[in-house]
């Protein structure tokens, strides 16, 4: 800061810039080299080198000191430079966008797509507080529940399932060397699965990373269960009880036998594969039971903050109904060459043990007879087609969900830019802000939507209801026929899923991605204390914490030591939650910043869209500190009116924030805006917001509160 020396107080004042992106503009130097272009360019009187400074800052990332072998991730710091009279300007611009970023590629779309279905009970986590009455607590415990059954025993089942289902339908004719070779076969990818997991899990614990630690833990045990079972003769038999997928029936029926497989193939595939289905039944009874509670408790609700409490229980629910429907469109979608395979061979079988083809397959077998190839055609998986008809029309039934769901947000995405320019082309000034404010108040979600949410909830309704009632509907034919003509809409959707995972998906997943890696928490037991220091986990955030570090290791590289008056945050779309946890955790002496003043400039921001609506950790009953409201001399949030993602920001705790709104154009490009270049301006000329010193403020005006007034 400045000094009290007469060389300082004749010296420019010197201001320092911190730029942190968002969503959707991830390219390092972008955002700082577009911000300082518009100060250049907006005709306040701005000179600004055209050359950006690089520099490669180490990632202080903990473990590297126990781990040699590990090397320090570098990220770019780009800086700029600006004078005006009397002011000097000095920015840098946080990157962070490596650690959600995806490669390019539909594979790794697919991939994150996966992420984002395994995490997203980060979410859920996020947004259900561990207090509240009975019912909340209830419903928080089921719907955590029901996310681990999804991610835990459905997924490491289903995996490895498919995976002896693969082997036996599409092995090459020279593998099946024995009557018994699908016991042996089933022990063998048992073992390989029980490696691999084991493999992943080390490299969990030793990277820190607990993605997939519930698949992977929950991979070695139901492989391991399965090559134990049928190393001792126990699966198939037990398979043999598997209760039918007859519709409201929890128990075996006593006049009714089940269906009882005759070769390991069927029992492998068909057993294993209908106890997948009974744990859909059960994670659908789960949901149902918290879809009734949150019934009860909206019919019930005294007061506002009851109904909006059951609004964010609502989404919740619709959030693991969403990462449901995902998974069972991708995993199916899969899945699909396996399950025509099955049918294919469950009608071949048919066919060869009709009477009036046993002709036929003994004059093949006579003529046949020396050539054990052509023999081994006949010997197919034997697998029972009830199933897979019931298996692929949920599929169906999901899938044209996930389809629905793009299409009512594109049909919202257009409502609201219809309503962003209703009325706005002859307004100017004061009238075209308050006609703004206007259109802004009745514009529709687009995130947490409270229409997509009731969508997926009917929609999910429906699905179960198919999941459940399917057996029975089979007695209609009007339901048997339908169904014949609408499966083969699924041949279809396998095919051009797929083909959606594209440049709008790969958006969609960074902006999942953002929100729950700003919320994940890792497993708890992993942290157990006999493991090595390498293997313990260092923070209950460590996606969160490593930004906010890489943000300090900035501020103290190119700020601290600057001699500031001022450093000005301009943060944009999720940068702005990370300049705000800064700013509210880093005080009262903010010392990356060297004791300079502190001032806030969000674009975009989520900070009251989402995060103050949804996760309680932001909610309105977690106040801003003192120091918090001291320390930060003003904040401006500038948003345009058709963001789907930015809007207004209520006050934290006695925080003054001017909400300004802008004209329509979406959510990134805030940077280019004439708009955001003289607010910058504003900002720096401290032409906004002004605090009264202590010393000029009226007697009647408590000390211990600061007094802003619009300069």
């Amino acid at each position: 800061m400045a000094g009290d020396g007469s060389q300082d107080a004749i010296r420019p004042r010197r201001v320092g810039i911190v730029v942190v992106h968002g969503v959707g503009e991830t390219k390092p130097g972008y955002c700082i080299n577009a911000l300082f272009k518009s100060l250049g360019d907006s005709k306040l009187g701005y000179r600004s080198e055209d050359v950006a400074a690089v520099q490669q800052l180490d990632e202080p990332e903990p473990g590297l000191e126990t781990d040699k072998s590990r090397q320090p991730t570098s990220y770019p710091v780009f800086s700029r430079t600006a004078t005006r009279n009397g002011v000097e300007l000095s920015g840098s611009e946080l990157f962070w966008a490596d650690t959600t970023m995806l490669d390019p590629g539909r594979i790794n779309t697919l991939l994150g797509l996966f992420r984002v279905i395994f995490e997203s009970h980060h979410l859920v986590d996020a947004m259900l507080s561990r207090g509240g009455d009975a019912s909340s607590y209830i419903v928080r415990k089921i719907l955590l529940f029901a996310a681990w059954i999804l991610r835990g025993p459905i997924a490491a089942l289903t995996i490895a399932t498919s995976a002896i289902c693969a082997v036996l339908l599409f092995e090459p004719i020279g593998l099946r060397y024995s009557a018994d070779n699908a016991h042996w076969k089933l022990l063998i990818v048992q073992t390989l699965l029980v490696l691999s997991a084991m493999y992943f899990f080390y490299r969990i614990l030793k990277f820190q990373d607990f993605t997939w630690y519930d698949i992977v833990v929950w991979g070695v045990t139901v492989a391991a269960a399965l090559f134990v079972l049928d190393y001792l003769s126990i699966l198939l038999p037990l398979l043999d009880e598997v209760w039918p997928l007859d519709a409201f029936q929890l128990f075996p029926s006593e006049t009714k036998e089940a269906v009882k497989c005759v070769l390991p193939e069927d029992c492998y595939i068909s057993g294993l594969y209908k106890v997948i289905i009974w744990l859909w039944r059960g994670w659908g009874i789960l949901l149902l039971v918290c879809l009734a509670i949150l019934s009860l408790g909206w019919v019930f609700a005294r007061n506002r903050r009851t109904r909006a409490e059951s609004g964010i229980i609502a989404t919740s629910v619709a959030i693991l109904i969403l990462q449901f429907m995902l998974w069972v469109t991708i995993v199916v979608t899969v899945l699909y060459p396996m399950l025509n395979r099955a049918e294919a061979n469950a009608a071949i079988t048919a066919l060869v043990t009709d009477q009036s083809i046993v002709a036929v397959k003994d004059k093949i077998q006579a003529t046949f007879k020396n050539n054990n190839d052509v023999l081994e055609l006949f010997i197919l998986a034997d697998v029972h087609p009830d199933w897979i008809s019931r298996f692929k029309f949920i599929y169906v039934a999901a899938t044209f969900t996930v389809v629905i769901m793009i299409i009512a947000a594109l049909a919202l995405m257009k409502v609201r830019s219809v309503l962003a320019h209703a009325g706005t082309k002859k307004l100017e000034g004061e009238k075209l802000a308050q006609r703004l404010e206007r259109n802004a108040r009745h514009m529709p979600r687009l995130l947490f939507s409270p229409f997509l949410v009731k969508l997926l909830i009917y929609a999910f309704f429906a699905v179960i209801a198919l999941v459940l009632l399917q057996p029975e509907l089979e007695k209609d034919p009007r339901f048997v026929a339908f169904r014949g003509v609408f499966l083969p809409a699924a041949a279809a959707l396998a095919l051009i899923v797929p083909l959606f995972f594209g440049h709008r998906v790969s958006n969609v997943v960074h902006i999942a991605r953002d929100l729950i890696d700003h919320h994940y928490m890792p497993r708890r037991e992993t942290a157990a204390k006999f493991l090595p220091a390498l293997f313990q986990i260092q923070s209950d955030r460590p996606r969160r914490e490593r930004i906010q570090r890489r943000l300090v290791t900035l501020l103290e590289k190119h700020v601290k030591d600057q001699q500031f008056d001022d450093v000005i945050f301009v943060a944009h779309s999720q940068g702005s939650i990370v300049a705000y946890d800064y700013l509210k955790n880093a005080g009262p002496g903010y010392a990356a910043i060297g004791g300079a003043t502190p001032a806030l400039l969000t674009l975009g921001s989520p900070l009251g869209t989402i995060y103050q609506n949804y996760f309680h950790e932001y909610g309105p009953e977690h106040e801003v500190s003192e120091d918090f409201r001291r320390a930060l001399r003003c904040w401006v949030n500038l948003y345009r009116v058709d963001d789907y993602i930015g809007g207004r920001i209520r006050d934290p705790g006695g925080l003054a924030i001017q909400n300004r709104i802008l004209k329509a154009g979406g959510h990134i490009d805030y940077w280019k805006e004439d708009v955001v270049a003289r607010t910058l301006d504003e900002l720096i000329q401290h032409r906004v917001f002004a605090r009264v010193p202590a010393s000029a403020q009226a007697p009647s005006t408590p000390t211990s509160e600061p007094t802003w007034v619009h300069a």
